[in-house]
């Protein structure tokens, strides 16, 4: 069995105003041409390999609580490596490929 830790993500008031949960829902398009932002408990997900560079939209996806600790590697648009795609969607990042990032 896996070992799941939970992450508590906080936000400050300035960042979500007043509890609004304002922008693109769960699904809906974000970024590209009409630079639409999600709502504050989700985040913008590009096609694995896209990051977002060629202005393509994403859509919007929640973003997990709780990640198996499964070891298979993901490199992220920042050039992190996440243990899973889980963790990397856990910090709101996007998937440039799978396996570690090159070494800079």
């Amino acid at each position: 069995m896996y070992k799941i830790y939970l992450l508590v993500l906080l936000f400050g008031a300035a960042s979500c105003g007043s509890g609004s949960t304002g922008g693109a829902k769960l699904g809906e398009s974000c970024a590209g041409p009409s630079a639409v932002q999600c709502a504050s408990s989700l985040f913008c997900s590009f096609p694995q390999g896209d990051c977002g560079e060629t202005g393509a939209s994403g859509f919007c996806k929640e973003v997990p609580e709780a990640c198996a600790e499964v070891y298979q590697p993901v490199c992220g648009c920042s050039g992190q490596t996440h243990s899973n795609s889980c963790f990397a969607d856990m910090n709101r990042a996007s998937l440039r490929s799978d396996g570690e990032c090159p070494a800079t």
